[in-house]
């Protein structure tokens, strides 16, 4: 499958069925029935990397806060089981955008323009890992990806900048983890852990749902 095709596929198979960003899914495959809401509890009782072992960086600069709005199994019945794992941080239009983890890029979008509210309109990037995990960085502002498609990126290393393209309610970024760039269900999202959050963690050391995070630098 061509890596435009997959991308296409990715959003079709539920990848925006999430509160704030959008609630509905991009056509094409069907999008999984909705799951009741599921306590964070209940999400992270899994095995984890622990934070200080974690390759992952937040996804902004050091010394930037933001909260975690929504993410790790929130409460939400618009989530259902769609992208259980993953995060949305509240942020203006415009924010740089980090490399949370060392890897290549495989995709790019940046047509769309901000606040159509239309689902598979999300501009982002998408990075693939040495271990043939991928994650991605979705809802960016309109011609702001600074990386090429084939571009190896580095831990920090800026991506692009934040917007509200897409099924999305307001300006934020959505990053998410996957097995693989053929395992792109949203139920089958990864749970991560950041090397450098400073704010509340979960028992098992993901982020809260309502909490605001600083990135911290990493040694």
């Amino acid at each position: 499958m061509s890596d435009r095709r997959l991308h296409h596929a990715w959003l079709a198979a539920g990848s925006l069925a999430l509160g704030a960003c959008g609630g509905g899914s991009g056509g094409g495959l069907p999008a999984a029935p909705p799951s009741p809401p599921q306590p964070v509890a209940a999400c992270v009782a899994r095995d984890v990397t622990p934070p200080a072992e974690s390759p992952y960086r937040l996804p902004f600069a050091v010394g930037s806060s933001f909260v975690m709005f929504q993410g790790n199994c929130p409460p939400n019945s618009t989530w259902g089981h769609h992208g259980k794992y993953a995060y949305d941080f509240q942020m203006p239009i415009g924010t740089p955008i980090h490399a949370m983890r060392d890897g290549t890029v495989f995709f790019t979008e940046d047509r769309f323009e901000d606040s159509d509210h239309t689902a598979g309109h999300e501009n982002g990037v998408w990075v693939e890992h040495a271990d043939g995990t991928v994650s991605n960085y979705l809802h960016l502002t309109q011609s702001s990806v600074v990386v090429p498609v084939g571009a190896a990126v580095a831990a920090g290393d800026l991506v692009g900048f934040s917007g509200n393209s897409g099924a999305s309610d307001r300006p934020h970024l959505h990053v998410e983890a996957y097995a693989s760039r053929g395992n792109f269900v949203k139920s089958n999202t990864l749970p991560i852990t950041f090397s450098n959050a400073d704010g509340p963690l979960a028992p098992s050391g993901e982020l809260v749902q309502d909490q605001a995070y600083t990135a911290e630098p990493v040694p």
